[in-house]
C-alpha cells in the first residue's frame, strides 16, 4: 500500500540538494495553502457562531468566511448577534481585513492595509426597568477592580478603515425616546499608534451620519494614540429635536410641534503636563431654529432662531467665551394671573414619589469618607468665567393673559420688541450698554406706545443710568383696572414721558425730564357725563428722587381744562361717591396675632414732599353746582385763565389760587384764596363769586328743554368755604332778579313740569327770588368734581317748587294744614268752619305770591253722595205728597212715623209704583212674625211690630228704586266749587279773576266728597 509512496520518496530523496529544497518549501507552501485557506476558514465558520452563542446566550449567525492565503486577506459575511428573542442586535453584512507582510516590515509594526466594514448595524435597548439589552453581555464584577499601570500603546499601522452603509438606533424606553440611523459612513486614513498629534498627515478620520429627520452630522480631525489628544471639527445640521422631546416628558409642558438644532465647532483634547485632561472648543457656532412649541393649555411658542457664534470654551483656562448670542422671531404667549407668571408652570420638577425615596434621598453619607467641614474651601483656581461679546433680541413679541388683579382677561400685547447689549461677563462690576424699543399696548387696541431705553448697567453693585422715552401710551386701555376701584371710565388719555434716569444701588431711583398727557377724558359712570378732560398737560422740569422722598415740578401747564364740581344735599362731593365700596367680610374673623414689640423700635418713614412751582390754566372751562342750596344751583364757567403758586405739600406753605373765568361770555366768576390740598387734611379759604348772569344767555336750552324763552333776569351767586382740619364751613347767597319767561318753545324735548308755577311759587311781590344758606358739616372727602350746564340750575328749582307746591304755600304762612282740597259731608255743598279756616290760610299766603292763580275743582263720591242725593230727593216727595207737613230732624227708614200724614204718603207713594202692593207686602211681614215664638199668644204685639216693620219695608224699597244719575252729581259738584269760589271772593276779598272753576259737570270727577284746589299762574 504504501510502496508507491515509499517508491516517490526514494527517488525525491535522490535528487539534487537545491531541488530537494524547492520541494520541500512548495510542500509547506501548498500545507499552508491548505490550512489557512481552506481549514482554519471551514473551521471557524464552523465553530465561531456555537461558540459566541454559548459565550453570550444568544443566537450568533455567520453565512461565510474566507481567507485568501496569498494576499492575506479575510472576509466574513452575513455575521448577526441576535437578541435571545431572535430580534436583531448587531452584525454586518461584509468584513474584509487585509494584512500587509511587507508593509508590517517595512514600518516596524503590524500593519493593515485596508480594514472594511460594510453595512454595520446596531440596536441600543433601554429597557422600562433601566437595563440595556447588552448588560448580559458584560462581565460579571466579583471583586473590585485594581489599580494598575496603564499599558503602554502597542505599536500598530492601519493605511485604511472604512465604514460604510451602517445604521444604528436606539430606543430609551424610559423616556420614551427612539432613533434611527440609517446611513453611516466612517473612514480612517494613515492609522499609526505611533504618529504624534502635529502630525497631521497620520489618524485621519471622517465620520458622516444622516438620520430619519434629515439631520446631519459630520465629523473631522485626527487624533493620537500615545499621547492620548485630539483635533476634531464637527457638524451638527438641521438635526429635528422631536425624536428627543420624550425625554423631557414631566419637566417641560410643551407639546413639541417643530424643532431643529445645528451646531458646529472645533474640539481640541489632550493632556496637560500635569496629566490633567485639557479640552478646548472654539469657533463653535449654535442655532437652534424653527421651533414651534405649544403648551398643553395655551398658545403656540415659536422662535425664528436661537443663534450662538464665537464659542470658545478653555478646560485649562477655565473660561467659557462666545461672540454673540442673537435671538429672533420670539413669539410667546402666556398667563399672568393670581399664581403668577404662567412660564414659571412650564417646568414641574420630579420628586420623590415614596419615602424611601426620599429617605434614599437624604440618608446620611459615610462621614469618614469625607472631608471636615472646615477643610473645604472654595478654590478660586476653579472658578469659572464667563464672557458674551453681545446679545441681540429682535422681531419678538409677546402677549400676555393678565388676570392677576382682576376677575376677567386683559391681553396684552409687547410687540416689535428689540434689545441689544454690549459685553456681558461673569465680572459683574463692569458696566454693560444696553438699547431696547418695544410697542406695548393691549391686544385689543390698534394703537401701541413706543418706549425707547438706552442705559448703562453695573449689575454687580445695581447701578443703572440712562435716557428713557414713552410715547403714545393710551391710558385708556387701563381702564379695566380702575373699574373695581372707582365708578369711572378712562375713556382717553394719551401720555408721554422722556428724561435721563439713575438708580443707586440700594434701589432708589432719581429721575429728570419732562411729561405731557394729551386728550384726557374721564367719564362719571354714575351720572354719564364727563368728569374730567383736557386738551393738554405740560409737565416740565418734572424731579423724581425717592432717596429724598421728592417731587419737584418746575410748571405744569394745563390746556383747555374742563371739569366738574358737585355738593350734595347732604353736603358731600360727587368725588366721595366715586369710590366703589368694597363688599362687607361675612363671618367672623380670627384677629391675627399682634407681632411682639421690637426692643428698638423703627423709624417712621418720612412722608414725600412734593412742590410744584407754578401751575397755568389756559382757555379752562368748569361746571359748578352745589345741590345744598335751596334752590339749588348750577353753572357753566368758560374761559377761565389763571395760576396757581407755590403748591406744596410743606404745611407752612399755602398755594395763592388767582383765577378768574366769565360765565357765558359775559358774566364775570373769580376766584380767590389761600389753599393746600397736599396735607394729610387739607386747608382751603376760597371765595367764588358769580354777578349778573344774563339768564337769556340760556335761551336755547331754555327754549329746549324748560318749554319757554326767557325775556329778562340776572342771577348773582356768592359762595365762600372754608375747610380746616376737615370741617367744611359755606356761606351761600342766591339771587335771581326779574325773572319773565318768554313765549313758549313747543319743543318736543321740553319738560312737563310747570315752570311758570314754579317760577311764581318763588318770586316775591318785587320779582325777586332771594335764598341764603349756612351749611356746616364734616366731610371726610371733600373733594370736587367737574362737568354740566346754567340749566340745571332750572331744572333743580323747578323741580323742588311743584312737587309740593301747596306745602310751600303753608310753610310760607307758617301753617302744617294740606291746602290742596276741602271735604264735604255726603250730599252736602255748605262750608263748615274747618273748610273757612284752611281758605284762609290759603288767601294769606296767594296774597304774598301775586303770580299765583288757583282753580276750584268740585268733586263727588258715588258711594257716599249717591244714596244721599236719593234719600234727598224721596224724603222730598213724601213730604210734598203729605201736604208739606214739617219733616222731623232725625229723620229715616227706622224713625219713619208708622200713622198721620207722612205715613199715609209713605203707603199711597208705594201703592202707586207697585199696583197697589202695599197690603200683600204687610201680609207677608204679619205672616212670617206670627211664626216667631215671642208673637204666638200676642196679639197686640203682633200688630204692633207689624205696622213698624212693614213702614220701614216701604221706606227702604223707594230708597233703593230711587233714580240716581250723573247729572245730579255733577250738579252738587258744581255747587261745591261755587260755594268755595264764593267764600274767598265775598268773605276774604281775593279778586275774583285770580279764581277759576273748572267745569264739573262734563266730566265728572268721582275721587271724593271734595274740591280739590289747583295752583297756576300767567
Amino acid at each position: 500500500m504504501f510502496s508507491p509512496v515509499k517508491s516517490l520518496w526514494q527517488r525525491f530523496v535522490k535528487l539534487p540538494r537545491s531541488l530537494r529544497i524547492a520541494g520541500y518549501l512548495l510542500s509547506g507552501y501548498l500545507v499552508y495553502a491548505f490550512l489557512l485557506g481552506l481549514a482554519l476558514p471551514a473551521l471557524l465558520g464552523a465553530m465561531l457562531p456555537g461558540k459566541l452563542s454559548d459565550l453570550t446566550g444568544r443566537p450568533v449567525s455567520l453565512t461565510q468566511l474566507s481567507i485568501n492565503p496569498f494576499t492575506l486577506e479575510l472576509e466574513a459575511r452575513e455575521f448577526a448577534l441576535a437578541e435571545s428573542d431572535g430580534s436583531p442586535f448587531t452584525g454586518f453584512e461584509r468584513l474584509g481585513v487585509n494584512f500587509s507582510l511587507w508593509q508590517s516590515i517595512f514600518n516596524g509594526a503590524p500593519t493593515l492595509a485596508n480594514l472594511e466594514l460594510e453595512g454595520p448595524f446596531g440596536h441600543l435597548l433601554q429597557r422600562a426597568d433601566g437595563s440595556f439589552n447588552f448588560s448580559s453581555l458584560l462581565p460579571a464584577k466579583d471583586s473590585p477592580p485594581t489599580d494598575t499601570a496603564p499599558a503602554a500603546m502597542p505599536a500598530f499601522v492601519i493605511d485604511r478603515l472604512r465604514l460604510g452603509r451602517g445604521q444604528f438606533s436606539l430606543t430609551d424606553q424610559v423616556h420614551g425616546v427612539d432613533l434611527h440611523y440609517p446611513d453611516i459612513n466612517f473612514s480612517l486614513m494613515a492609522l499609526d499608534s505611533r504618529a504624534a498629534l502635529a502630525d497631521v498627515e497620520h489618524n485621519r478620520f471622517e465620520l458622516h451620519l444622516v438620520d430619519d429627520n434629515q439631520g446631519q452630522f459630520s465629523l473631522n480631525g485626527h487624533f493620537d494614540l500615545n499621547q492620548p489628544g485630539a483635533e476634531v471639527e464637527f457638524q451638527l445640521a438641521n438635526q429635528s429635536l422631536l425624536p428627543l422631546w420624550p425625554a423631557l416628558e414631566g419637566k417641560l409642558l410643551l407639546e413639541p410641534q417643530s424643532a431643529r438644532l445645528s451646531l458646529g465647532g472645533k474640539l481640541t483634547l489632550g493632556l496637560g503636563a500635569d496629566a490633567k485632561p485639557e479640552v478646548e472648543f472654539s469657533k463653535g457656532r449654535l442655532v437652534l431654529s424653527d421651533v414651534a412649541l405649544k403648551p398643553a393649555d395655551g398658545e403656540p411658542l415659536s422662535l425664528a432662531s436661537l443663534a450662538l457664534d464665537g464659542i470658545r470654551v478653555s478646560l485649562a483656562q477655565k473660561q467659557a467665551n462666545a461672540e454673540l448670542l442673537a435671538i429672533d422671531g420670539l413669539k410667546l404667549a402666556t398667563v399672568f394671573d393670581k399664581q403668577g407668571l404662567g412660564l414659571q408652570r412650564l417646568w414641574q420638577s420630579q420628586a420623590p414619589e415614596t419615602a424611601e425615596q426620599i429617605g434614599d434621598t437624604v440618608a446620611p453619607a459615610d462621614t469618614e469618607s469625607q472631608a471636615p467641614q472646615s477643610a473645604i474651601e472654595p478654590d478660586a483656581n476653579n472658578t469659572w468665567t464667563a464672557r458674551l461679546g453681545r446679545f441681540e433680541l429682535g422681531n419678538s413679541e409677546l402677549l400676555i393673559h393678565e388676570s392677576s388683579r382682576l376677575d376677567k382677561v386683559v391681553d396684552w400685547r409687547i410687540s416689535d420688541l428689540q434689545l441689544e447689549t454690549g459685553a456681558l461677563g461673569s465680572d459683574l462690576t463692569q458696566a454693560v450698554t444696553m438699547a431696547a424699543s418695544l410697542n406695548l399696548g393691549r391686544n385689543d387696541k390698534p394703537e401701541q406706545a413706543a418706549l425707547n431705553l438706552n442705559a448703562t448697567v453695573i449689575p454687580d453693585s445695581r447701578q443703572a443710568q440712562g435716557q428713557l422715552k414713552l410715547a403714545g401710551l393710551d391710558l385708556s386701555q387701563f381702564a379695566p383696572y380702575l373699574e373695581p376701584l372707582v365708578q369711572l371710565e378712562l375713556q382717553q388719555g394719551i401720555l408721554g414721558v422722556a428724561g435721563q434716569f439713575k438708580l443707586n444701588g440700594e434701589g432708589q431711583l432719581r429721575f429728570e425730564g419732562d411729561s405731557e398727557l394729551t386728550q384726557l377724558a374721564v367719564l362719571d359712570t354714575r351720572a354719564k357725563v364727563p368728569l374730567l378732560k383736557w386738551q393738554k398737560l405740560d409737565v416740565a422740569g418734572l424731579q423724581i428722587d425717592l432717596a429724598a422722598n421728592s417731587i419737584e415740578i418746575a410748571s405744569l401747564d394745563l390746556f383747555e381744562p374742563y371739569g366738574r364740581i358737585i355738593i350734595h344735599e347732604d353736603r358731600t362731593t360727587n368725588i366721595s361717591d366715586l369710590l366703589v365700596k368694597a363688599p362687607e367680610s361675612q363671618g367672623t374673623e380670627t384677629a391675627a396675632p399682634k407681632p411682639a414689640k421690637a426692643s428698638t423700635e423703627a423709624e417712621p418713614a418720612r412722608s414725600m414732599t412734593i412742590s410744584i412751582a407754578e401751575i397755568n390754566i389756559h382757555q379752562g372751562s368748569a361746571f359748578f353746582a352745589d345741590n345744598s342750596l335751596t334752590p339749588h344751583f348750577a353753572s357753566g364757567i368758560e374761559l377761565l385763565e389763571g395760576k396757581i403758586s407755590q403748591l406744596s405739600s410743606d404745611p407752612k406753605v399755602r398755594s395763592s389760587i388767582d383765577i378768574q373765568g366769565k360765565v357765558d361770555r359775559y358774566a364775570p366768576v373769580v376766584l380767590k384764596g389761600e389753599m393746600n390740598p397736599l396735607l394729610e387734611k387739607p386747608y382751603l379759604d376760597l371765595d367764588l363769586s358769580f354777578r349778573n348772569v344774563e339768564l337769556t344767555s340760556v335761551n336755547p336750552y331754555s327754549g329746549t328743554y324748560a318749554g319757554y324763552y326767557i325775556d329778562r333776569g340776572q342771577l348773582t351767586l356768592e359762595l365762600n368755604y372754608k375747610l380746616d382740619n376737615n370741617r367744611l364751613v359755606g356761606s351761600n347767597h342766591v339771587v335771581v332778579d326779574q325773572l319773565k319767561l318768554g313765549e313758549p318753545s313747543h319743543s318736543d324735548l321740553a319738560t312737563s313740569l310747570p315752570v311758570t308755577l314754579a317760577i311764581a311759587l318763588l318770586q316775591d311781590s318785587n320779582g325777586v327770588i332771594d335764598l341764603g344758606l349756612e351749611v356746616k358739616g364734616e366731610l371726610d372727602d371733600p373733594s370736587f368734581s367737574i362737568g354740566g350746564i346754567v340749566l340745571k340750575a332750572f331744572t333743580n328749582l323747578i323741580t323742588k317748587a311743584v312737587t309740593a307746591p301747596f306745602s310751600l304755600l303753608a310753610a310760607l304762612v307758617g301753617s302744617d294744614e294740606e291746602l290742596d282740597s276741602l271735604a264735604f259731608a255726603p250730599g252736602m255743598a255748605n262750608l263748615g268752619d274747618a273748610q273757612t279756616g284752611k281758605l284762609g290760610a290759603l288767601t294769606k299766603a296767594l296774597t304774598a305770591r301775586p303770580a299765583l292763580k288757583i282753580t276750584l275743582e268740585g268733586q263727588v263720591d258715588p258711594k257716599l253722595d249717591g244714596p244721599a242725593l236719593a234719600e234727598l230727593a224721596l224724603r222730598q216727595d213724601l213730604q210734598a205728597m203729605a201736604g208739606d207737613a214739617e219733616l222731623p230732624e232725625a229723620l229715616g227708614a227706622n224713625a219713619w212715623p208708622v200713622d198721620g200724614p207722612l205715613a199715609d204718603a209713605l203707603v199711597s207713594r208705594f201703592d202707586n209704583q207697585n199696583n197697589q202692593g202695599s197690603a200683600q207686602l204687610k201680609a207677608d211681614i204679619a205672616a212670617k212674625l206670627a211664626t216667631e215664638a215671642e208673637f204666638a199668644n200676642a196679639p197686640d204685639a203682633l200688630s204692633e211690630e207689624t205696622n213698624k216693620r212693614w213702614h220701614i219695608a216701604l221706606y227702604n224699597l223707594q230708597h233703593k228704586a230711587m233714580p240716581r244719575s250723573d247729572d245730579s252729581l255733577g250738579a252738587l259738584a258744581q255747587q261745591r266749587a261755587q260755594a268755595v269760589k264764593a267764600a274767598l271772593v265775598e268773605q276774604f276779598q281775593l279778586a275774583p279773576e285770580r279764581i277759576f272753576l273748572k267745569e264739573s259737570r262734563i266730566k265728572l270727577a268721582k275721587d271724593g266728597a271734595r274740591v280739590t284746589l289747583e295752583l297756576g299762574a300767567d
